[in-house]
């Protein structure tokens, strides 16, 4: 690739909501922004079966929405490069390096919105059976599960919405949650209480069994001990996400106990010109938080970028 095409002004790291609101309006600004993504946009809201949260939108299907978000940005001018993993990010006298497949891009600001990763329980069987009955994704792996038996394992509104869900499909499904009542939004709680759920309250798994597939899951009652095996063809692991933040912690990027990037009210962190913004910062998990945040990281690029080419002529990419 030419110069030009390496250097940028701001470089945008995630294709969620966050990423790409952030894209859309760095892009808006005028700074030459790109955007990279390891798969491809739409981060984890395109795997929400139902969105009815989201300002504008009495229902939407996660795909749908970012499949418009994704259009918005292309509208902007912003570049994209999916299917693109940036395995190293370094800071060289003011400049991030981005190691990529395509090549080293370099940009004076940086918005990190890599979002998270799928949070698992760390059973024995869990790993075994991925891909074999045990799932993270209801709307991927849901109508695999049509006329049968599943579990789903969580309480807060990914549990919640994907229990719902799975209820419409299958002939039975039983939401297991650790504690004696859900942690998801009271909407999302009534959703779950009118709909067909089971729930066992109290329980924890503390095994995934079978042969070749699932078969069966053994589950702990918290308050007398007792354990229960339950026949079963699918589990659905729904508890949340944790970030992906290691790229920014080997940089030097300051982060709390759960590995979540610090940033202050600006999405500013320990390090001058780089950003963070969505699931992979210390806050509340939601769409309309991360397409916030993805805005206010743009505008302190901006200012941040702007300011630094007016007391630096080297301009952008070191």
């Amino acid at each position: 690739m030419t110069e030009e095409e390496l250097n940028w002004e701001v470089i945008v790291v995630g294709g969620g909501p966050a990423g790409m609101t952030a894209a859309i309006y760095a892009a808006r600004y005028g700074l030459k922004t790109l955007l990279l993504e390891s798969a491809v946009l739409g981060g984890a809201q395109a795997t929400s079966p139902a969105i009815e949260n989201y300002p504008g939108f009495l229902f939407i299907t996660g795909i749908e929405l970012a499949s418009k978000m994704k259009e918005q940005v292309k509208k902007t001018g912003a570049k994209i490069r999916e299917i693109t993993e940036v395995k190293k990010i370094t800071n060289e006298d003011g400049c991030f390096i981005l190691e990529t497949r395509r090549g080293d891009y370099r940009s004076r600001a940086l918005i990190f919105a890599t979002g998270g990763g799928h949070r698992h329980l760390n059973v024995p069987g869990e790993s075994e059976f991925t891909g074999r009955g045990v799932s993270f994704c209801a709307t991927c792996d849901g109508p695999l599960f049509r006329e049968k038996k599943v579990l789903v394992i969580g309480g807060g509104n990914t549990a919640a919405v994907e229990a719902v869900y799975l209820s419409e499909l299958t002939d039975s499904t039983t939401l297991i949650h650790r504690r004696d009542e859900l942690r998801a939004e009271k909407a999302m709680q009534d959703m779950v209480f009118s709909s067909e759920v089971d729930i066992k309250w109290s329980h924890t798994v503390k095994e995934f069994k079978g042969d070749d597939l699932l078969r069966e899951v053994v589950v702990e009652d918290l308050k007398t001990g007792e354990t229960e095996t339950i026949v079963v063809d699918g589990a659905f692991v729904a508890l949340g996400s944790s970030p992906n933040s290691k790229l920014a912690i080997n940089l030097g990027i300051e982060t709390n106990k759960n590995k979540e990037i610090i940033v202050q009210a600006n999405q500013t962190t320990n390090i001058p010109g780089f950003f963070a913004a969505g699931d992979v910062v210390e806050s509340m998990k939601q769409i309309a938080v991360a397409v916030g945040q993805g805005a206010i990281a743009a505008d302190s690029a901006y200012i941040f970028v702007r300011e630094l080419q007016r007391t630096d002529p080297r301009g952008y990419g070191g």
